[in-house]
Order: structure tokens, then sequence, then C-alpha cells
């Protein structure tokens, strides 16, 4: 999917499970993303990269819709996607993770590391397993 799209469809789910590539931006945590492809041609065989960043969902303010009480979780299988390494911010949490917790999530599971494709799937498994237990 294109990030605009999941930006305007986030409201209309309880959960929702984001498995992509996340970059940090060490220099400007608002730039810090997750990583999307949108077709270039109308074929739609053609991609290129597309993001969806922490200064988007701040701009996008989830909060206005009156769907925005159905947000419950976000779970974040991607790379860095709770970490913040910029010195000049050390003390604010801003990163993918906590923007969605601004948004209006009740919770956000995240990493700070880089993660391996076969570690994420085992690790989302056990959660969701236990989750709904």
């Amino acid at each position: 999917p294109q990030s605009i799209d999941v930006l305007f469809r986030l409201p209309y789910y309880n959960i929702v499970h984001f498995a992509c590539h996340g970059v940090v931006n060490h220099a400007d945590p608002l730039q810090s993303c997750l990583i999307f492809q949108k077709p270039t041609d109308s074929t739609g065989t053609q991609f290129m990269r597309d993001e969806l960043t922490v200064n988007d969902i701040l701009k996008h303010r989830l909060d206005e819709n009156d769907t925005q009480r159905r947000l419950r979780l976000v779970y974040l299988s991607a790379c860095s996607s709770a970490a913040n390494r910029c010195l000049e911010m050390s003390d604010e949490p801003l990163h993918m993770a906590s923007v969605f917790l601004l948004a209006g999530f009740n919770h956000a599971v995240g990493t700070w590391w880089d993660s391996e494709d076969e570690t994420c799937i085992e690790v989302a498994q056990k959660f969701y397993e236990y989750l709904f237990q």
C-alpha cells in the first residue's frame, strides 16, 4: 500500500501491524519513517520508495477523527521503530512507536535495534498468541 492510503485507513482498525522496513533519521527524528512502495506507472508494475514519516503522522492529526477511539494497538515489526539516537533530543522519546501513541493509539510495540525477518515473525506469533489467549 501507499503511505497516504495507510495514513487515512488507520482510524478504522483496532490493531494495526506493520511488517516493513523502518529507517531512523538520527539528525532529524521527525523524518524517521516506515518504508512502503507506490506505483510509478499506470500498470502498477514499477514502484518507487514511499515513506510514512513521524512528521506525516503528527501532521495528519488522527485524534480529530471520530473513529479514533478504535485505535488500540500498533505493532511495528520494523527496524529501530522505537529508537531515537539524536543527541540533541535524547531526553525526548520521538520515534515511530511514540508518534503512534501521540496519534491516539493506546499501545505501541516497536524495536530499538535492527531486526531480521525470521525473528520478527517468531516474536509476532508469540506476542499475538499471548494477546489473544
